[in-house]
């Protein structure tokens, strides 16, 4: 690469089949398109970038990515046992239009929707507590109003 080449910025990162991989606009090694899916539909500058999987695949789980959270560990440790138990998931974190989130997304094949979901309620249960999830987003929302108000005061 030429030093003066800019290198493509990471839109999302994925594990599948048993490999992790990193997916740029212009460079997507899955076998699906990654698309940018916004939120509010008359406002295109908020979202994330979400997989387009074709009818074979199905998702099982979506999460949230809170930046520098105890959530986050949470969700690290659930994913890296959920990839140990479940080795065949499409797994796939992406950028969001929210700076201090990314989105958690995992797919499974049709054929395999009924262990999978066993396997992702136990981890859920030990790992995802809504309870956790909803105080750290309120904090990080609240940090994030915080720092954005300090901005703008006159």
């Amino acid at each position: 690469m030429d030093k003066n080449e800019v290198q493509p910025v990471p839109i999302a990162f994925a594990y599948y089949n048993k490999k992790d991989l990193v997916i740029t606009l212009k460079d997507n090694p899955l076998p699906f398109p990654i698309k940018w899916k916004p939120v509010i539909p008359n406002d295109p500058k908020t979202g994330y970038y979400a997989l387009q999987p074709d009818s074979e695949w199905i998702k099982i789980h979506q999460d949230c990515v809170l930046r520098r959270t105890k959530d986050s560990r949470k969700l690290q440790r659930f994913d890296l046992e959920l990839q140990y138990k479940a080795p065949h998931i499409l797994r796939v974190i992406s950028l969001t239009s929210n700076s201090k989130t990314l989105a958690y997304e995992v797919y499974c094949k049709r054929t395999k929707l009924e262990q999978t979901l066993k396997t992702i309620n136990i981890l859920k249960d030990k790992y995802r507590d809504p309870k956790t999830f909803l105080r750290a987003t309120r904090n990080s929302l609240n940090k994030a109003l915080k720092e954005e108000f300090e901005t703008f005061k006159p």
